[in-house]
């Protein structure tokens, strides 16, 4: 883990799992946090930086 975009692929796989855990789909985090579904994916395969304290807050 060198790599900034190693790092967002973590944070984005515990995003990940965090709402698996809680059986949510990406469309229901989504709703929760008014984001698209579409958001959530880049963020989980870590293609994006985020506040990642903000998800937490709702899983």
């Amino acid at each position: 883990m060198n790599d900034k975009s190693d790092i967002l692929r973590v944070i984005g796989n515990n995003v990940q799992q965090a709402r698996l855990s809680k059986d949510l789909t990406q469309e229901a985090l989504s709703d929760k946090i008014d984001k698209t579904p579409n958001f959530i994916s880049i963020i989980e395969r870590g293609r994006k930086r985020y506040q990642y304290s903000y998800y937490y807050r709702y899983l």
